[in-house]
């Protein structure tokens, strides 16, 4: 490694020049920034890394500054709004077809101007939304609402494809419990500085654009 102020020759994993102490390390983009500090936005000190590995490593660098690969909070969140609907109309029509094979089967509807069959219903349809949650996330980090919209909802590091059965299940009973009083799950994602729901900041998950995790989960699966 040759230094650019002073022309002398360098070891390879030098991090300063050992004749003028000039730094040998490149700097990084900002979207790598981001993803070594995906919660946070208070400034820390940029790794030391020698400026030959982002040399050899140009090609995965570029592609992960893509912008397909780092998309602006706000952008995602008005995004996973149109997959969260999605989601929601494809349990409902799971939910009616369920009625409908009840009603063939029984030969009679719900009584729904009894609150206790009213409550009987909604309990049915939370399971089935958490049944459908589960299903795609804990396997492919992702609802066919997501993954038509292009995003994924994950844990910093993606080692694995999906999430564990528990974080999915704690993710879940959050985003209901702060629904219900006025929808402040809604309200906190406005003004989060990260634009995440509050059921994400208590299970410590994030949601980017699928790109992005299809690319961190070949890099962790080919280490």
């Amino acid at each position: 490694m040759r230094c650019p102020k002073c022309k002398a020759i360098n070891r390879l994993e030098a991090l300063v020049c050992f004749k003028c102490g000039n730094s040998l390390h490149a700097p990084q983009p900002e979207s790598i920034q981001r993803l070594l500090r995906p919660w946070k936005r208070t400034p820390t000190p940029q790794p030391q890394v020698p400026a030959w590995i982002w040399d050899q490593h140009r090609e995965m660098l570029e592609k992960l500054a893509s912008p397909r690969l780092v998309k602006h909070p706000f952008r995602i969140l008005i995004t996973r709004l149109g997959a969260a609907l999605i989601d929601h109309v494809l349990v409902s029509v799971a939910f009616g077809l369920m009625l409908a094979a009840a009603w063939v089967i029984l030969g009679a509807w719900p009584p729904l101007h009894e609150p206790a069959a009213v409550g009987q219903l909604g309990f049915v349809y939370l399971l089935i939304h958490y049944l459908y949650t589960c299903t795609f996330q804990v396997f492919t980090a992702a609802t066919p609402g997501y993954w038509t919209v292009r995003l994924a909802v994950v844990t910093f590091p993606v080692q694995e494809p999906g999430m564990s059965f528990r974080r999915v299940s704690l993710r879940w009973f959050a985003l209901w419990l702060t629904l219900l009083p006025f929808g402040l799950a809604l309200w906190w994602a406005l003004f989060d500085r990260d634009h995440l729901f509050l059921h994400d900041r208590w299970a410590k998950t994030r949601v980017i654009p699928l790109a992005m995790y299809n690319h961190l989960l070949d890099t962790s699966l080919k280490e």
